[in-house]
């Protein structure tokens, strides 16, 4: 017998398995004298999957679109600096 951190949390993964949705997969011990025996337990992220994955796939997309502001041009990159300097300015001043 084995204590893991799987051991410890499952009654609270047994109580919030609705929104958990925690999977067992189960060896249980065969004949007089086994051998093997064995209890896998895995809970999806559920967050990273519905949230994460998302948004970071959105700004992903974003990104690709406005992938022609960067045409490579020095003067270009110190114009977008100049203006982001100025627009705060201006924002801090009103």
């Amino acid at each position: 017998m084995q204590y893991t951190a799987s051991s410890f949390a499952r009654p609270l993964t047994q109580l919030f398995r609705l929104f958990l949705q925690p999977r067992d997969e189960i060896h249980p011990p065969c004949g007089l004298f086994p051998k093997l025996a064995a209890l896998h337990t895995h809970t999806p992220d559920l967050f990273r999957r519905y949230f994460y994955e998302p948004l970071f796939l959105g700004i992903a997309w974003a990104g690709s679109k406005l992938r022609w502001l960067q045409e490579g041009h020095i003067q270009i990159y110190v114009l977008y600096i100049a203006l982001t300097i100025l627009a705060l300015l201006i924002w801090k001043l009103g």
